[in-house]
């Protein structure tokens, strides 16, 4: 195994859709929901404090109310959503690697050493994954070793064993 380093950036920020896009769809949603119970509140607000105006009235207010909540909310949302993205890549991203080196090593390929960047989240997890990894490459060179050895033996016997029956063999025909 050797040593990856991991200073460089990623070259990917959407490495797993099941959970960054569920993350994306799911601050979208409380983003509209946020966005909803604002225009609620500005409007329940706005009737309470303007009880005497017209539907009309209060609808233009309402509106003039909540339209730079709507304008800041519309401006964070990609921020929100670039940022949930790259936090989320902290996690998914260590795991993707790891899948990727778990696959090479039940292939019986090489694999590198996992090394998480600095503010990726499981350290521990790749620490983990290097101890395994050994494990199953020194088992896989043992039951190498031992499978030669074995074949070893084996060829020997059968060539003990032949050479004792031709043996046989030849001193019966030399009795006769």
């Amino acid at each position: 195994m050797s040593l990856s380093t991991s200073t460089h950036k990623r070259e990917r920020l959407f490495v797993n859709p099941d959970i960054q896009g569920g993350l994306i769809i799911r601050t979208t949603i409380h983003w509209g929901v946020y966005m909803v119970a604002v225009l609620f509140t500005v409007a329940i607000w706005t009737a309470f404090s303007n009880q005497q105006a017209s539907i009309t009235t209060l609808a233009q207010n309402v509106f003039s109310n909540f339209a730079p909540a709507l304008i800041a909310g519309v401006v964070l949302l990609p921020l929100f959503l670039y940022d949930q993205l790259k936090f989320s890549n902290r996690m998914v991203g260590p795991i993707y690697r790891m899948r990727r080196e778990m696959r090479k090593l039940a292939r019986g390929e090489g694999v590198q050493k996992l090394r998480f960047r600095d503010r990726d989240h499981w350290p521990d997890l790749a620490d983990e994954f290097n101890r395994l990894a050994e494990v199953v490459i020194h088992t896989r060179r043992s039951l190498r070793t031992t499978e030669e050895k074995s074949e070893e033996i084996a060829a020997k016997t059968f060539a003990n064993a032949n050479r004792k029956q031709l043996q046989r063999h030849e001193m019966k025909l030399h009795r006769r």
